[in-house]
């Protein structure tokens, strides 16, 4: 399992009201693995300290002490998993152990779940934890008591942490505005010590809580107000966490900064919630469930929609879906056999998820560029400064440029650029993770994003992408586009005068660099970083990819991360191309490829086709669902250009959502050289003058046309006629003239005209007609 060490632990200071001063400063224990924290390495310090005393302990009391520095305050957006930072760490004299923690700075919207260290648990309707059929957590329902706090602005004591320490704990220590928990553990006979805590006692289950984050504004909703947070709404959109993250943590206000570029930030909000369709989904039980059940409770949902069938997978069991309410599964008939908390559902298509989801837990003591670069990492999202300082942002998704914003030799000062990546610098292989809800919303692994058409050029080049989002298709859609960008042909900087300015604020510009008549690039380009300066505005470049947002989730999507007991798929083996030939239309005014390719028997098989100019990198994907079943299946493309070498690979999926690596390549040639170019069009004979014809027409459109040639004769017969010029070359689509002089007066001629491929290839007369000479 991939990820980094990430360390999340929160700061408190609880304040005695009455006395006016700190009477309580939060210590912090770091857990060795935090998920949903800042994906980069963090380091935090194990200790101990007293922070209250019984007054006059017995003897035979017990103190546990934790000592460490003030952590930082912690702040998450999303659904996280948190792990807190110790307020009270004592065991009283009865023998009962109480623990306190502080998890989060600000209110949070929900407590979704509870563990206590690596086991979820439940509790009842006294607070006690429900034990584990193996007698973990007691057998009593009575050994384990916890309570939590959401962090309101005016919080309330925990009474029960009061009724156990009477004068250390009162109802001053309320926590205002942070999220708390408390754990009351009542002591357990030696005997049944090891049943009860088998991992190690309290010290050893120290307790974490999945919560939904932040509430944050969404300008969008009518029933929130930028002046009253009680009327913010939690929610998983990237955009409305950055934005919360602007006006919280980094000085910028509503008016100044969003309200004039409001229209940019609602295109951005909206973008993220953009639904996308999802290929491959899991979830595991929550809770044990028996065989009569028709409802249980999932991790995940996603792709999850009524009539769907989905597969107990560790058993090849498959239901039907009736109804889904939040992550409440309803099926059409009951279980049928009674499965434990953790049994893995998996089902295939049909289902959306947003586009843009973020789940990041941060200190405040990172960076703002670091936390921001999370943030809109999650969505491949851009900030930058208009000229008046308001902020426009930008979502990973390509926007065609404005011509308006075209930067030429007129506004370039100077300039440089590299084509093409060196072998030692290329990365083809991105090992990806996401936080998976199915993994107790730990960091975990999914299928790794490859380029093989690289791999084969220079062997893997690998490097990681470490995702603050709660889906394994929104890490591999992320890594596309990393990988697109990062990989870009065509790369440079721009040092532009003041015209240049415009592009403050934009994301995607027309660029055209000419120099001496020789054009270095022409297309659209994406702004990496801009500066503003005396003289103009700097900045970085990369090509932009206008198919970026092309998304097939049955080939690109990948799978998440294996859950529980799931038997290995076995892997398809490649289909194998026997053929592959252009198909070209009359004279060469358009072409497919006519692919061949050796079948299966069986009914489940879906066929994929990609195709691309061999100069691209860039494919494009088109779906067969309705090949019938045999030794062979034939795919015929979708248009493909004309004149130019393509690309041509095949895969295919299977219906239990497995899907093949693509063929190996071939390549088609669509030369239209060999065909003949279609006909002269609005072609016309008139006589203007003594002893003159003249003769117009339109060239035709086909690309591989040529030239012209002109035919007479005094008779309608095209076989005896002569050729009165040389060919003429013409241009595509062109409107020409030609005179042709020294004619008899009063003679009829009949005139044709005939086109000519660039290979000599000559199409079918078309007669013009005849006229009387002048």
């Amino acid at each position: 399992m991939g990820g980094v060490v990430r360390a999340i632990v929160s700061p408190l200071s609880l304040i005695d009201k009455d006395l006016g001063r700190i009477s309580l400063q939060i210590v912090a224990v770091a857990a060795a693995f935090i998920p949903g924290g800042q994906p980069f390495a963090a380091a935090a310090a194990l200790a101990l300290a007293v922070l209250y005393k019984p007054k006059g302990p017995k003897p035979e009391q017990q103190e546990r002490s934790i000592k460490s520095s003030t952590p930082p305050r912690i702040g998450a957006f999303g659904r996280v998993r948190l792990y807190g930072a110790y307020i009270l760490y004592v065991t009283n004299e009865d023998g009962y152990a109480v623990d306190v923690w502080a998890y989060h700075d600000g209110r949070v919207d929900f407590i979704e779940r509870i563990y206590l260290g690596d086991k979820q648990v439940k509790l009842n309707g006294s607070g006690f934890v429900i034990g584990q059929e193996n007698g973990e957590f007691g057998s009593g329902n009575d050994t384990i008591k916890i309570g939590t706090r959401l962090g309101l602005d005016t919080e309330t004591a925990f009474a029960e942490v009061i009724s156990r320490l009477p004068g250390i704990w009162t109802s001053n220590h309320r926590g205002d505005g942070v999220v708390t928990g408390c754990m009351i553990s009542k002591p357990v006979k030696a005997k049944n010590y090891n049943d009860v805590y088998p991992t190690g006692g309290p010290d050893a289950n120290q307790m974490s809580l999945v919560v939904r984050g932040r509430r944050v504004f969404d300008w969008r909703d009518p029933t929130q107000n930028i002046s009253n947070r009680s009327t913010w709404k939690w929610s998983e959109n990237a955009a409305l966490a950055i934005a919360y993250y602007y006006l919280n943590h980094n000085n910028k206000d509503w008016d100044t900064h969003f309200a004039p570029t409001l229209s940019y930030w609602t295109a951005f909000a909206d973008d993220c919630d953009v639904q996308m369709a999802v290929q491959n989904g899991a979830g595991v039980f929550v809770d044990d469930a028996d065989s009569n059940d028709h409802s249980f409770e999932l991790t995940s949902v996603e792709g999850l929609t009524p009539g769907k069938t989905i597969t107990l997978a560790a058993y090849g069991i498959n239901k039907v879906v009736q109804s889904v309410s939040g992550n409440i599964v309803t099926i059409t008939t009951s279980l049928g056999d009674d499965y434990r908390a953790g049994t893995v559902m998996r089902w295939t298509g049909g289902g959306t998820e947003a586009r843009y989801r973020v789940a990041l837990a941060y200190k405040y003591t990172d960076q703002h560029k670091v936390t921001l670069g999370n943030l809109l990492a999650a969505c491949d999202g851009m900030v930058t400064p208009r000229g008046d300082g308001a902020l426009i942002p930008w979502s990973g998704r390509y926007v065609e440029p404005d011509p308006d914003d075209a930067i030429g030799p007129a506004e370039i000062i100077t300039w440089t650029m590299d084509d093409g990546i060196v072998d030692e610098d290329q990365a083809n292989v991105v090992s990806l993770t996401y936080l998976s809800s199915d993994h107790n919303f730990t960091s975990v692994d999914t299928t790794a994003w490859r380029d093989e058409d690289s791999i084969a050029d220079v062997g893997e080049k690998s490097t990681s992408l470490d995702n603050s989002v709660p889906s394994h298709a929104q890490a591999r859609r992320l890594a596309k586009r990393l990988l697109d960008k990062s990989m870009a042909p065509y790369r440079g900087t721009l040092v532009l005068n003041t015209k240049g300015r415009k592009l403050l604020g934009k994301r995607f510009f027309p660029l055209n660099i000419t120099e001496a008549g020789t054009t270095f690039f022409a297309g659209p380009a994406e702004i990496v970083r801009i500066r503003r300066t005396q003289t103009g505005v700097e900045l970085d470049w990369v090509r932009a990819n206008p198919n970026i947002d092309a998304w097939n989730p049955a080939t690109e999507e990948g799978e998440p991360a294996p859950v529980g007991a799931r038997p290995a798929a076995v892997p398809l083996d490649a289909p194998a191309i026997t053929e592959a030939v252009a198909e070209l239309g009359d004279s060469g005014s358009s072409a497919r490829v006519r692919i061949t390719v050796d079948g299966f028997d069986r009914d489940d098989i879906t066929w994929y086709a990609r195709w691309r100019v061999t100069t691209d990198t860039t494919w494009n994907e088109q779906e067969f669902s309705d090949i019938d079943p045999g030794a062979s299946a034939v795919l015929l493309t979708n248009l493909v250009p004309t004149d130019l070498a393509v690309d041509v690979a095949v895969a295919y999926g299977v219906g239990d959502g497995r899907v093949s690596p693509w063929s190996a390549l071939e390549t088609v040639s669509t030369s239209t050289s060999g065909l003949a170019p279609g006909p002269v069009t609005d072609d016309a004979v008139s006589s203007p003058a003594t002893g003159q014809a003249t003769i117009a027409w339109r060239d035709p459109t086909n690309s591989n046309y040529s030239a012209t040639r002109l035919y007479r004769n005094t008779v309608n017969n095209f076989i005896t006629a002569s050729q009165v010029n040389g060919d003429m070359l013409g241009s595509l689509g062109a409107t020409q003239v030609y005179d042709d002089t020294g004619l008899t007066a009063g003679s009829t001629q009949h005139y044709w005209l005939v086109t000519v491929s660039q290979s000599g290839v000559a199409g079918s007369p078309t007669y013009v007609g005849s006229v009387v000479i002048t």
